[in-house]
Order: C-alpha cells, then sequence, then structure tokens
C-alpha cells in the first residue's frame, strides 16, 4: 500500500530552510506539463501558465514551485534594518 502525504506549500518551504517558511509570501506553481507543453518557462508565463499560491496551497506531483520570501537579517545595523533579503528557491516536486 502506497502512503500519500498532503504537504502544504509552507511546510514544503519550512524542510528546505526554516528561514523560507517563516519569511514565506507566496509560491509560484508552474505544473510539469505546462512547461512540457510550452517548451520553457519564459514560455509557460507568456501563456499565463503559473500560478501564485499562498501558504494553504496543498502541493501535487509535478509542481515547479519558486518559493518568494522575506527575512529580515538580525545582522543588520538599525539604518539598514528596513532592508530585507529577496530570494527565490526553486523546487521541483517529482511524480513518485
Amino acid at each position: 500500500m502506497t502512503r500519500l502525504r498532503q504537504w502544504l506549500v509552507h511546510r514544503v518551504a519550512g524542510v528546505i530552510h526554516s528561514d523560507i517558511q517563516r519569511g514565506f509570501i507566496r509560491a509560484e506553481v508552474i505544473k510539469y506539463e505546462d512547461l512540457r507543453d510550452c517548451g520553457s518557462e519564459d514560455a509557460v508565463k507568456r501563456a499565463g501558465k503559473p500560478y501564485l499560491m499562498g501558504r494553504d496551497y496543498t502541493v501535487e506531483g509535478g509542481d515547479i514551485i519558486s518559493f518568494r520570501f522575506n527575512v529580515l537579517s538580525s545582522n543588520l545595523s538599525s539604518t539598514s534594518a528596513s532592508i530585507f533579503h529577496k530570494i527565490i528557491y526553486r523546487l521541483i516536486i517529482s511524480y513518485g
């Protein structure tokens, strides 16, 4: 019997790194089938197929996810405390 888990996208982010979960903004999700059919990530974007998903999105097999998150560094001086690091971390959830 196959054990199936449902993961919310912000939990997946936390498995990668706690900072991604802590500073999670949203996830840009591209379906593998769309990437295969369109041929490139840019073509998928031109076709309007990426989805911007919030914390409650349940990750599915074949999702290609770019995590958008902000993390305020505790090492920053008070003058630069308003500067946030913006990072996109990509994860491909493979079919299993």
